[in-house]
Protein backbone atom coordinates (compact mmCIF):
# COMPACT_ATOMS: atom_id res chain seq x y z
CA UNK A 1 0.00 0.00 0.00
CA UNK A 2 2.52 2.48 1.03
CA UNK A 3 4.92 1.28 -1.64
CA UNK A 4 1.62 2.17 -4.50
CA UNK A 5 1.07 5.56 -2.75
CA UNK A 6 4.61 6.58 -3.28
CA UNK A 7 4.27 5.51 -7.19
CA UNK A 8 1.39 7.66 -7.09
CA UNK A 9 3.00 10.68 -5.70
CA UNK A 10 5.52 10.34 -7.93
CA UNK A 11 3.14 10.11 -10.67
CA UNK A 12 1.59 13.49 -9.99
CA UNK A 13 5.55 15.17 -9.13
CA UNK A 14 6.01 14.47 -12.66
CA UNK A 15 2.88 15.82 -13.96
CA UNK A 16 2.98 19.35 -11.94
CA UNK A 17 6.24 19.14 -13.51
CA UNK A 18 5.14 18.74 -17.29
CA UNK A 19 2.60 21.73 -16.25
CA UNK A 20 5.40 23.99 -14.96
CA UNK A 21 7.21 23.01 -18.32
CA UNK A 22 4.13 24.25 -20.91
CA UNK A 23 3.45 27.06 -17.84
CA UNK A 24 6.77 28.43 -18.05
CA UNK A 25 9.00 28.05 -21.10
CA UNK A 26 11.35 30.84 -20.45
CA UNK A 27 12.44 28.50 -17.06
CA UNK A 28 12.59 25.04 -17.56
CA UNK A 29 12.92 23.45 -13.78
CA UNK A 30 13.80 19.88 -13.71
CA UNK A 31 11.86 17.31 -11.14
CA UNK A 32 14.98 17.81 -8.65
CA UNK A 33 14.89 21.39 -8.26
CA UNK A 34 11.26 22.20 -8.44
CA UNK A 35 9.58 23.41 -5.35
CA UNK A 36 6.91 21.13 -4.51
CA UNK A 37 6.04 22.81 -1.57
CA UNK A 38 5.29 26.04 -3.22
CA UNK A 39 2.80 23.90 -5.80
CA UNK A 40 1.54 22.45 -2.93
CA UNK A 41 0.34 25.81 -1.65
CA UNK A 42 -1.07 26.35 -5.23
CA UNK A 43 -2.82 23.39 -5.35
CA UNK A 44 -5.10 23.88 -2.11
CA UNK A 45 -5.64 27.44 -3.52
CA UNK A 46 -6.58 27.08 -7.35
CA UNK A 47 -6.96 23.10 -8.35
CA UNK A 48 -5.39 22.54 -12.09
CA UNK A 49 -7.79 19.77 -12.92
CA UNK A 50 -11.25 21.97 -13.57
CA UNK A 51 -12.88 19.66 -15.70
CA UNK A 52 -12.23 16.91 -13.30
CA UNK A 53 -14.92 16.02 -10.90
CA UNK A 54 -14.62 16.95 -7.09
CA UNK A 55 -13.76 13.75 -5.40
CA UNK A 56 -10.61 13.50 -7.91
CA UNK A 57 -9.67 16.65 -6.63
CA UNK A 58 -10.24 16.01 -2.78
CA UNK A 59 -8.29 12.79 -3.63
CA UNK A 60 -5.19 14.99 -4.82
CA UNK A 61 -5.11 16.83 -1.97
CA UNK A 62 -5.19 14.26 -0.05
CA UNK A 63 -2.27 12.50 -1.50
CA UNK A 64 -0.53 15.91 -1.64
CA UNK A 65 -0.97 16.11 2.22
CA UNK A 66 -2.46 19.08 1.91
CA UNK A 67 -6.27 17.70 2.67
CA UNK A 68 -6.08 19.73 6.41
CA UNK A 69 -3.76 22.57 6.67
CA UNK A 70 -2.85 22.42 10.76
CA UNK A 71 -0.62 26.01 10.55
CA UNK A 72 -1.15 27.97 14.07
CA UNK A 73 -5.06 30.35 13.37
CA UNK A 74 -4.30 34.17 12.19
CA UNK A 75 -7.54 35.08 11.75
CA UNK A 76 -11.48 34.26 10.94
CA UNK A 77 -11.34 33.97 7.34
CA UNK A 78 -15.53 33.05 6.87
CA UNK A 79 -18.25 33.35 9.47
CA UNK A 80 -21.17 31.77 7.56
CA UNK A 81 -24.78 31.95 8.83
CA UNK A 82 -26.72 30.55 5.94
CA UNK A 83 -30.48 30.50 5.58
CA UNK A 84 -31.77 26.90 5.24
CA UNK A 85 -35.39 25.66 5.31
CA UNK A 86 -36.84 27.35 8.70
CA UNK A 87 -33.49 27.85 10.32
CA UNK A 88 -29.98 28.83 9.89
CA UNK A 89 -26.69 27.01 9.53
CA UNK A 90 -23.49 28.18 10.76
CA UNK A 91 -20.01 27.55 10.16
CA UNK A 92 -16.61 28.56 10.00
CA UNK A 93 -13.50 28.78 8.37
CA UNK A 94 -9.72 29.49 9.85
CA UNK A 95 -7.13 30.71 8.03
CA UNK A 96 -3.27 30.71 9.12
CA UNK A 97 -0.62 33.63 7.96
CA UNK A 98 -0.63 32.90 4.85
CA UNK A 99 -4.32 32.96 4.13
CA UNK A 100 -4.79 28.94 3.91
CA UNK A 101 -7.51 27.27 5.22
CA UNK A 102 -6.53 25.94 8.65
CA UNK A 103 -8.09 23.04 10.88
CA UNK A 104 -6.45 23.44 14.86
CA UNK A 105 -8.45 22.13 17.94
CA UNK A 106 -9.73 24.64 20.57
CA UNK A 107 -12.82 26.05 22.12
CA UNK A 108 -15.37 27.49 19.52
CA UNK A 109 -18.16 30.27 20.72
CA UNK A 110 -21.06 30.58 18.62
CA UNK A 111 -23.30 33.81 19.68
CA UNK A 112 -26.47 34.88 18.12
CA UNK A 113 -27.29 38.47 19.07
CA UNK A 114 -30.17 40.67 18.13
CA UNK A 115 -29.54 44.84 17.26
CA UNK A 116 -31.85 46.96 19.10
CA UNK A 117 -33.21 49.43 16.39
CA UNK A 118 -33.41 52.90 18.77
CA UNK A 119 -29.80 51.98 20.19
CA UNK A 120 -28.03 50.07 17.90
CA UNK A 121 -27.24 47.58 20.47
CA UNK A 122 -26.30 43.97 20.33
CA UNK A 123 -27.89 41.71 22.77
CA UNK A 124 -26.89 38.04 23.12
CA UNK A 125 -29.93 35.80 22.75
CA UNK A 126 -28.15 32.26 22.60
CA UNK A 127 -24.57 30.77 22.97
CA UNK A 128 -23.07 27.93 21.91
CA UNK A 129 -19.47 26.20 23.00
CA UNK A 130 -18.05 23.60 21.28
CA UNK A 131 -14.15 21.91 21.50
CA UNK A 132 -13.27 21.44 17.65
CA UNK A 133 -10.55 19.12 17.16
CA UNK A 134 -8.49 18.57 13.67
CA UNK A 135 -10.96 15.94 13.01
CA UNK A 136 -14.29 17.87 13.46
CA UNK A 137 -13.20 20.18 10.30
CA UNK A 138 -14.60 19.15 7.08
CA UNK A 139 -12.57 19.46 3.89
CA UNK A 140 -15.66 20.45 1.60
CA UNK A 141 -17.13 22.40 -1.23
CA UNK A 142 -18.80 25.25 -0.50
CA UNK A 143 -20.16 28.20 -2.86
CA UNK A 144 -21.63 28.25 -6.40
CA UNK A 145 -20.77 28.26 -10.17
CA UNK A 146 -17.66 30.66 -10.42
CA UNK A 147 -17.37 31.24 -6.41
CA UNK A 148 -17.49 27.60 -5.76
CA UNK A 149 -14.26 26.55 -4.05
CA UNK A 150 -12.50 23.82 -1.29
CA UNK A 151 -12.37 24.95 2.01
CA UNK A 152 -11.99 23.48 5.36
CA UNK A 153 -14.60 24.25 8.12
CA UNK A 154 -16.25 23.75 11.30
CA UNK A 155 -19.84 22.87 10.83
CA UNK A 156 -21.94 24.33 13.79
CA UNK A 157 -25.19 22.43 12.68
CA UNK A 158 -28.65 24.05 12.01
CA UNK A 159 -30.19 25.91 14.26
CA UNK A 160 -34.45 26.07 13.68
CA UNK A 161 -36.62 29.56 13.73
CA UNK A 162 -38.44 27.84 16.17
CA UNK A 163 -35.55 28.04 18.72
CA UNK A 164 -34.55 30.93 18.02
CA UNK A 165 -37.78 32.82 18.86
CA UNK A 166 -38.40 31.02 21.89
CA UNK A 167 -34.70 33.38 22.68
CA UNK A 168 -37.09 36.61 22.32
CA UNK A 169 -36.08 36.55 18.53
CA UNK A 170 -39.27 38.04 16.38
CA UNK A 171 -39.94 38.07 12.57
CA UNK A 172 -37.89 40.57 10.92
CA UNK A 173 -35.51 41.36 13.23
CA UNK A 174 -32.00 42.49 12.54
CA UNK A 175 -28.83 40.43 14.30
CA UNK A 176 -25.61 38.90 13.65
CA UNK A 177 -23.39 35.40 14.42
CA UNK A 178 -20.23 36.04 15.96
CA UNK A 179 -17.86 33.50 16.62
CA UNK A 180 -14.87 33.45 18.89
CA UNK A 181 -12.01 30.64 18.27
CA UNK A 182 -9.33 30.14 21.27
CA UNK A 183 -6.41 27.81 20.41
CA UNK A 184 -5.39 25.04 22.50
CA UNK A 185 -3.22 25.73 25.26
CA UNK A 186 -3.30 29.41 25.86
CA UNK A 187 -3.00 30.16 21.98
CA UNK A 188 -4.51 33.11 19.83
CA UNK A 189 -8.05 34.09 19.97
CA UNK A 190 -9.64 35.42 17.05
CA UNK A 191 -13.14 36.25 16.33
CA UNK A 192 -15.47 36.80 13.08
CA UNK A 193 -19.56 37.61 12.44
CA UNK A 194 -21.75 37.42 9.97
CA UNK A 195 -24.97 39.25 9.46
CA UNK A 196 -28.36 37.54 9.75
CA UNK A 197 -31.93 39.01 8.76
CA UNK A 198 -34.30 36.78 11.73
Amino acid sequence: MKESLQQVRGFLQNLIWLRSAVVSSSKLETPDSFDYNRVRVDICQKPPFYAMKKYLYLSLLFLMGCSKNSNPVSYIKDVVALREGDGFQVYFVLADASGLPTAISGAAVLNFEVKDPETGIYRSIYTDKRSPRVDDFEVTTVGRGPFEKETVLFNFGRYPDAMLQRMGVKSGDFGRARVTFSEDHGGKTVGGESPINF
